[in-house]
This record gives structure tokens, C-alpha cells and sequence, in this order.
């Protein structure tokens, strides 16, 4: 073959490539993030593309592959479900086509309502237990479904090593209800109301001397989840003082519910000359 043969050959590729519709072209498009799912330890890890184009991990989530029954190798998402009927008459939320018959989706449920978790089957996250989809949290499945687009790349391998961010604990799930523990979105989730009694109290005024900068700004502040569990130290503070000037400021305290509403308290600091 002649040289101006084998240009115009080249050419005539790229044009083709070039002029293929968008939908088609994100298949060789790298997108925006990467998906690496380990069968072995049955953990996935979420990789987010940078300003320089390489792939830094930035979620781990706890998964259920079946064992040798979910195929290794590498494939495009395609299509996505709001439910999607499953083997053995069950049904899953937000399903992401990964390839054939195999799917990202959320633990399977009796009937296509959110109310009928298959019972049991939350628990063995982290475990290989399906039928050869990648069985997920409704929270991680829908964070996949509505941030990972079409053609996004899933890697499915075999380690002992979980990768780069780990495995994940487990949710705890002592007292099954019916809903998925992670389902902020399911109105009649009692995991919703329950979430909402979250407790935040702060002091109504601090008193603190100039240049005292050992002050604990978390003395006298608490944080109680609805069942009096204590999560003071996850409380986020945000404040102006200068602790060599006297004079009025404040301080705003911020702690997430289970919903991930953020409940905020504000108590007013002055500091003073001793």
C-alpha cells in the first residue's frame, strides 16, 4: 500500500469517527470517572478524572458481586433503571447496565416499593451474594446512577487487596423495617423521622480572656442522635475571634442528621482583659 493510500485511509477513519453521534462517541470518550469493582473482596472503588487527565480514587463502597458468577474484565455502562425486575421474581433500585444481564443495582426488594427490602439481604453487603450483578447500598447505587453517565468504564477484578481507599464498614442494621438504612429518599423511611430528632446545644454566651488560646470551643456544647447516642465530636465549628483583641464575636456551630440536613447553632463569644 502507497503512502497517499494509506493518509487517505487514516483520514477517511478519523472523519468517520469524528462525525459519530455524541451518545456513540462517549464509548471511547474516558469520562468522568472510573469505576474498579475487586470480586474477591467484594468492594468497590470510585476514580474521578483530574485537570492532568490521570484518575485519583475518591469513594469506596461496600458491594455483593456473585463470586464467579459476575464476569472479570473491563466494559461501558449502557442503560439505566429507576427499578429493574431481577432473577427470581425480586427487584432492584437504580440499576446501571454494566454489561448483559449484569448490573450495578441496590439490594433486591419483593416488590417495586421501597417499604420491601428482601430481608436479609441488606446484611451481606461486603459478602458475594448475588447472582452475578453488583449489588450496592440505595444510597451508592443512586450516587452511581445519577452521577456516572453513560459509558463510564468498570473495571471487574480479583485481589485481596481492597484498593486504594480500603473496604468500607458495614452500615449497622440491627432492626429491619423494610427500608434500606441508606434510603434518605423514601418518604415513609422511619430511618427519616428518626434522623430528624438530632439534637445540637451550645452555650448562649462564652466569655474567654485575651490571648487564652486554650479555651476548648467545644466545653459545654453537646450532640445526640434520637436515641441519646453522643456525636459532639463530629460538630463543625466556624469562627471569627481574635483572641488578642478584646472585644464581641461569635461562634457557628454545624452538625449533618442521618438526612444530611445540617442543624446550626450560634452562641456569641466576647473577649476580654483579665
Amino acid at each position: 500500500m502507497n503512502k497517499k493510500k494509506s493518509i487517505g485511509i487514516l483520514l477517511i477513519f478519523t472523519f468517520l469517527i469524528c462525525t459519530l453521534p455524541p451518545s456513540l462517541r462517549s464509548y471511547a470518550d474516558s469520562g468522568k470517572y472510573q469505576i474498579k469493582v475487586n470480586r474477591y473482596t467484594n468492594s468497590l472503588t470510585v476514580y474521578e478524572k483530574q485537570a492532568d487527565k490521570t484518575y485519583k480514587p475518591v469513594k469506596a463502597m461496600l458491594c455483593s458481586t456473585g463470586g464467579k458468577f459476575t464476569p472479570l474484565g473491563t466494559f461501558r455502562t449502557s442503560s439505566k433503571y429507576r427499578w429493574r425486575s431481577l432473577f427470581y421474581g425480586v427487584y432492584g433500585q437504580y440499576a446501571t447496565r454494566i454489561t448483559g444481564p449484569i448490573l450495578f443495582h441496590s439490594v433486591p426488594y419483593t416488590k417495586m416499593n421501597p417499604s420491601y427490602m428482601q430481608k436479609g439481604e441488606f446484611e451481606k453487603l461486603g459478602t458475594s451474594a448475588s447472582h452475578g450483578c453488583i449489588r450496592l447500598s440505595a444510597e451508592d447505587a443512586k450516587w452511581i446512577f445519577d452521577n456516572c453517565e453513560s459509558g463510564t468504564s468498570v473495571t471487574i477484578y480479583s485481589s485481596k487487596d481492597p484498593g486504594p481507599l480500603g473496604k468500607p464498614e458495614p452500615v449497622p442494621y440491627e432492626n429491619y423495617n423494610g427500608f434500606d438504612p441508606t434510603d434518605i429518599w423514601s418518604k415513609d423511611n422511619p430511618i427519616l423521622s428518626y434522623a430528624a430528632n438530632t439534637k445540637l446545644s451550645v452555650p448562649k454566651k462564652i466569655v474567654i480572656f485575651v490571648d487564652d488560646y486554650s479555651y476548648d470551643l467545644l466545653e459545654n456544647v453537646t450532640a445526640t442522635t434520637a436515641d441519646g447516642e453522643d456525636i459532639t465530636e463530629e460538630v463543625e465549628i466556624e469562627e471569627d475571634i481574635d483572641y488578642s483583641t478584646p472585644g464581641k464575636y461569635q461562634i457557628k456551630y454545624y452538625i449533618a442528621d442521618l438526612n444530611g440536613n445540617m442543624i446550626a447553632a450560634t452562641s456569641k463569644v466576647v473577649v476580654k482583659n483579665r
